[in-house]
Order: structure tokens, then C-alpha cells, then sequence
């Protein structure tokens, strides 16, 4: 099963709404440490640096 439909699947059965997608989890995480101070570049290879290793 990938990534995709196991978010999406848990998601369903735990009744949260819009269903979670991998996207939708890397924008929160990004969107967080945006908000906690991280500043654009930062974040911009985080996200870079996670899609790599995964």
C-alpha cells in the first residue's frame, strides 16, 4: 500500500476531513515551522532535504 492511500485510509477511518495526503502533511509541517520562526529558505531545504531521503 503506498504512502498515499494509507493517509488517505486512516484518515477516512478516523473521520478527519479533508482526508490527509502526503502534500497536505508537508505544507502543515512547513506552515508550523514558518510560524515558529524558521524563515523561508530554511524551510524551503527542509522540505527539500526530507523529500530526498524518503
Amino acid at each position: 500500500m503506498t504512502v498515499f492511500k494509507s493517509l488517505h485510509k486512516y484518515s477516512k477511518l478516523a473521520d478527519i476531513q479533508p482526508a490527509v495526503s502526503p502534500h497536505g502533511l508537508r505544507h502543515f509541517f512547513c506552515s508550523n515551522a514558518l510560524e515558529k520562526g524558521l524563515n523561508v529558505h530554511e524551510v524551503a531545504s527542509i522540505d527539500h532535504i526530507t523529500l530526498y531521503q524518503s
